[in-house]
C-alpha cells in the first residue's frame, strides 16, 4: 500500500520509502522514465553533458536515499556535468551551489508544473556527489549528505 504525500509529487510506501511520482523541468516537460525502472519504481531522465560535450541519457532513482542510476559510463568521480531536460535539452534551473567541490551547484527538478522552488528536489550536478535535497513549501522533508564527498 502506498500513501499519496499531498501535494509533493511523492508517495510514502507502506515500508517508509519516500518516492517521487511527479518530476518537471522548469518547461513543465515530464522527467519520470516508465521505460526504466530502478528499485521497482520508475526513474528520472535527465540528459547530462560532460567536458567533451558529449551528451548522454542518465536514469537516477526516484527512490529517496537511494543511490542507483543508470547511464554515465565515461563521467569521472567529481565531473562537473551540465544537466538538462532530455526533452527541450534545457539546462535545469540553478538552485544554489553545493560545497562538494569547486563549482559544483544544486538544480531544481520540479515536483509539479508551477516552476516553484517551494515544491522542489535539489541534485548536485557534480558526477558521484549524492547530496540532494526535496522542498515542499519551504519545509525540507528530505535532505542526504554525502558523507564521501571530499571538500576541495
Amino acid at each position: 500500500m502506498m500513501f499519496e504525500e499531498e501535494n509533493t509529487g511523492t508517495i510514502l510506501t507502506e515500508d517508509g520509502k519516500l518516492v517521487i511520482t511527479q518530476a518537471y523541468c522548469h518547461n513543465g516537460h515530464d522527467l519520470i522514465s516508465n521505460d526504466v525502472k530502478i528499485s521497482g519504481f520508475p526513474s528520472i531522465k535527465l540528459l547530462v553533458t560532460g567536458n567533451d560535450n558529449k551528451k548522454q541519457d542518465i536514469h537516477i532513482s526516484a527512490v529517496d536515499g537511494d543511490h542507483a542510476k543508470q547511464g554515465g559510463r565515461g563521467f569521472k568521480e567529481n565531473q562537473l556535468l551540465t544537466i538538462s531536460c532530455p526533452v527541450c535539452e534545457e539546462e535545469l534551473d540553478n538552485i544554489a551551489p553545493c560545497d562538494c567541490i569547486k563549482g559544483s551547484k544544486f538544480v531544481a527538478i520540479y515536483l509539479n508544473k508551477k516552476r516553484s522552488f517551494t515544491s522542489c528536489l535539489g541534485i548536485c550536478n557534480s558526477w558521484g556527489c549524492y547530496r540532494s535535497f526535496m522542498n515542499s513549501a519551504w519545509r525540507i522533508i528530505s535532505r542526504l549528505a554525502d558523507k564521501s564527498a571530499r571538500q576541495n
